[in-house]
């Protein structure tokens, strides 16, 4: 497969030597800190959240739809091209 993917090698995962080029960290001071994640319970407009209902009617919906839209990615509404010629 990787053949006919024109994949010639595969990228090393972490080492657990702390001397390798790609060593794991597990320094915690080196992680990055998130210093600025917003407000679970701060909707997008400003307001606060003030009650359960309100959590799930709108601002749990904000935070997975980012979620889905900044990290999953989302699948487009159609294709295009036929993507099983070929």
């Amino acid at each position: 497969m990787m053949d006919l993917l024109g994949i010639k090698s595969l990228r090393p995962g972490a080492s657990g030597d702390a001397n390798a080029p790609n060593a794991a960290n597990y320094d915690e001071s080196k992680a990055d800190v998130y210093t600025n994640l917003p407000d679970p319970l701060g909707l997008k407009n400003g307001a606060k959240v003030t009650s359960a209902q309100m959590w799930w009617k709108e601002r749990r919906p904000e935070i997975s739809g980012g979620f889905d839209r900044e990290i999953l990615g989302r699948t487009p509404a159609t294709c295009q091209g036929d993507m099983g010629s070929g």
